[in-house]
């Protein structure tokens, strides 16, 4: 089966639209599978490994050589560990800006937790040869992160993808 997503903001009629369709992986699997699922594959990215790169355009036209480096700036969660932040933002805005608040937010928690936080980043947290696996419990890596940190830009509330995570 397939999921079928509208990626450009509906306000100018001269806009190109498009439209993608994501695999939904495997059908009828019980919900504490993916529970299983979603818990053997948590992974996060440590704030050393975080770049502006991380924060720059989508992975649309990544090679598989590039998927395989960025998965591989994340690792997987540590028993007993819970990863500080989920991070939603929209790759169409600025990503120097995003980056800035980004140290604002770590520098803040350094402060108050004494360590450097962690972060759910999808670029690096999915495992993008299965998409449609890792899209079926993203709601599941949502709550397993303590807080949401929604890098705000003008693009944001536009974008289905944002908006869907924030709910």
């Amino acid at each position: 089966g397939y999921a079928r997503q509208s990626v450009a903001p509906p306000f100018r009629a001269s806009q190109f639209h498009e439209t993608v369709w994501v695999s939904l992986g495997r059908r009828n699997v019980a919900s504490q599978d993916l529970v299983t699922f979603a818990q053997d594959n948590l992974r996060c990215v440590d704030w050393k490994s975080m770049t502006l790169e991380l924060l720059t355009g989508s992975i649309t036209n990544a090679t598989a050589e590039d998927l395989v480096h960025f998965y591989s700036l994340s690792r997987p969660v540590r028993e007993n560990e819970t990863v500080d932040f989920f991070v939603s933002h929209s790759w169409h805005d600025d990503p120097v800006t995003k980056f800035e608040r980004l140290r604002q937010v770590v520098s803040a928690f350094r402060r108050v937790k004494g360590r450097d936080p962690t972060f759910w980043l999808d670029k690096v947290c999915i495992d993008q040869t299965s998409l449609g696996d890792s899209l079926k419990v993203l709601p599941i890596n949502v709550m397993a992160c303590r807080k949401m940190l929604v890098l705000f830009g003008p693009t944001y509330p536009r974008r289905l993808w944002c908006v869907w995570e924030l709910c």
